[in-house]
């Protein structure tokens, strides 16, 4: 819940987002309020552009931190 990255689906490169912490970012404060997020940006990680989707991780109506997907749009 803090916006730090536990796990990445590039967490073996070396631009792993793996400890990161991205919740300065609206996507992930949306979604800690309770809402979905969706957001366009250029990563500040990757420094591609991508449209990123959030969602609230719930356990019994508890936040307990944010999923995020990615969608490259670099091409």
């Amino acid at each position: 819940p803090n916006g730090d990255t536990l796990a990445a689906s590039n967490f073996d490169t070396d631009i792993s987002f793996v400890g990161e912490n991205f919740s300065y970012r609206p996507y992930f404060q949306d979604a800690m309020t309770g809402r979905p997020g969706r957001f366009f940006a250029v990563g500040t990680t990757s420094l591609k552009r991508g449209y990123f989707f959030s969602a609230p991780a719930l356990d019994d109506g508890t936040i307990l931190g944010v999923t995020i997907v990615k969608v490259d749009l670099d091409q």
